[in-house]
């Protein structure tokens, strides 16, 4: 469920937002961009104008400490959404290697 809101004074965002996986209780995503990306589709096929290039601001992750700020950017021609895009500052929190070793299967015996 991504639940959001006009922000509030005192903030750059336009947007206040949260995203909790209903699967698995207590679990937030502190930034999620793809739904960022829905959203910023939503609002510019429910604004009123027809033709617009518009840049909005979602602010998410402040309840869990970890605010994150994502940029969207919408354009409109004629009615239809014909731009968008989404970016920000991303956190390095994990790093890994998987290393895969190709082994042939055994073959088959009579």
């Amino acid at each position: 469920v991504y639940a959001f809101c006009p922000a509030g004074v005192g903030t750059r965002a336009d947007f206040r937002a949260r995203m909790f996986d209903l699967k698995l209780p207590h679990v937030e995503d502190p930034v999620t961009g793809s739904a960022a990306a829905a959203l910023i589709g939503l609002i510019a096929d429910t604004e009123k104008e027809q033709s617009m290039q518009k840049s909005y601001f979602i602010e998410q992750g402040v309840e869990l400490g970890r605010e994150g700020m994502i940029e969207a950017q919408v354009g409109k021609e004629k009615g239809i959404i014909s731009h968008g895009g989404i970016g920000g500052r991303a956190v390095l929190i994990a790093e890994g290697v998987l290393d895969l070793e190709w082994q042939e299967s055994p073959k088959a015996t009579d």
